[in-house]
């Protein structure tokens, strides 16, 4: 979807519960627990990653 929209090469993160949507290998993926959701240790996290 970012090739085809012609940014492929922009920078990108992932937020899902879902990990097996991802290849293992993903870097850009942010796992959030599907019990508690967007939490504080999650936020940390992404704006550890923005950085």
């Amino acid at each position: 979807m970012l090739r085809e929209a012609g940014h492929e090469y922009e920078p990108w993160i992932a937020l899902d519960d879902c990990e097996w949507f991802f290849s293992p290998s993903c870097t850009r993926l942010l796992l959030v627990n599907s019990e508690t959701g967007f939490d504080d240790t999650t936020e940390a996290e992404l704006r550890f990653r923005l950085r």
